[in-house]
């Protein structure tokens, strides 16, 4: 298994893998589900690696993308967008070396914290986070579009 930032080459297969993520989600609405998949085309994927060189992880197994970590800076805060991997990946560890991968490029960043978000009902992120030391801030009801969120954040040291 190979973690490393994304290249161009990779995002047609990222955005394939994103979307065949997204829509399986059975706890996400409709709205959530059709916005969220909008928001992550080559175009927006692109633009984001050239602005930031470190808010896309890829894991790939064989050369052939398994999984994915979006993340994007927020006043000195890494924002965790979403993390992913492939039916045939899971269960192998890959989202926790995706998580690791995106805490141990901090530095790189100059940010000192993680905030991420997951729907209330996500148990498997829920459990992911908690184990990798993430903390539950607070749980936002009816929020993005329309649901319950639990906010999490994980602070380093610089």
């Amino acid at each position: 298994m190979d973690i490393k930032f994304a290249e161009e080459s990779e995002l047609s297969a990222v955005v394939v893998l994103f979307k065949e993520i997204v829509e399986k989600l059975s706890y996400y609405n409709e709205k959530a589900i059709t916005n969220e998949i909008s928001k992550y085309t080559k175009s927006e994927l692109l633009t984001k690696i050239k602005e930031d060189p470190y808010s896309l992880i890829v894991a790939k197994n064989d050369a052939q993308v398994v999984g994915f970590c979006f993340s994007r800076m927020d006043d000195s805060l890494v924002w965790l967008e979403w993390f992913g991997v492939s039916e045939k990946a899971r269960n192998q560890g890959v989202a926790k070396k995706l998580v690791r991968y995106l805490e141990d490029n901090l530095k790189n960043r100059d940010a000192h914290k993680i905030w991420c978000d997951c729907r209330t009902s996500n148990i498997k992120s829920a459990n992911l986070l908690s184990s990798c030391g993430y903390l539950p801030i607070c749980t936002l009801k009816n929020h993005w579009y329309g649901q319950d969120f639990i906010l999490w954040q994980k602070e380093f040291s610089n």
